[in-house]
């Protein structure tokens, strides 16, 4: 596989843009223009530009210690939406385990496979 076009390293206040594939099938001043963008946006990530305000992991983290520091364990639900805006245009899904009654209940369950499925199926959508 390829190497990434961006890797971050915020913490080390670090990033490594691939120029070779940005630049990849277009001409010097395309290749020019997107290495200008992906410059900046290295900046935001490896300055904090785009942690949140609120309180939540994506916070600035310059040492372990200040993982300590954060008052959550996870996202805000801010940056949550965010995360599930852009994974919908990635074509990324959620993933949700539950039990075979609860997706009847819910109404997105598969069609039955197996008697016990059945069962449950009637159960939940009688005739």
């Amino acid at each position: 596989p390829e190497a990434p076009r961006l890797a971050v390293y915020p913490e080390d206040r670090c990033g490594v843009i691939n120029a070779s594939r940005i630049g990849a099938g277009a001409d010097a001043k395309t290749t020019q223009e997107r290495l200008e963008k992906e410059i900046w946006r290295t900046v935001a990530f490896i300055a904090g530009g785009v942690n949140s305000d609120e309180p939540c992991v994506v916070k600035t983290v310059l040492s372990s210690a200040d993982l300590d520091t954060l008052p959550a364990s996870t996202f805000s639900p801010n940056v949550a939406g965010k995360i599930s805006q852009a994974a919908k245009r990635l074509g990324l899904a959620r993933i949700e385990r539950t039990s075979y009654r609860a997706a009847c209940l819910q109404g997105w369950a598969p069609p039955p496979t197996n008697a016990a499925q059945k069962a449950i199926w009637e159960s939940v959508n009688p005739r």
